[in-house]
């Protein structure tokens, strides 16, 4: 049993990045987290994968794979 793990430079954010909710600014976060391990993974079925996420909104979001359309 392996894993990979993956620590970049926190660029931080660019002035068109910053405009939407914080809520959306950590999903996105998560999301570029999933990407950057993309040219690591050889096939992702059986893959686990651990998220440090601070944000409650996030982690329900991502716990039930999206949100309801309104």
């Amino acid at each position: 049993m392996g894993g990979d793990m993956l620590r970049t430079e926190d660029l931080g954010w660019t002035p068109e990045e910053e405009k939407p909710h914080i809520n959306t600014l950590e999903l996105q976060a998560a999301y570029f987290g999933l990407l950057s391990g993309l040219p690591f993974a050889r096939d992702w079925r059986d893959v686990d994968v651990l998220m440090k996420v601070d944000n409650t909104s996030t982690i329900a979001y991502i716990k039930k794979h999206g949100a309801p359309l309104i």
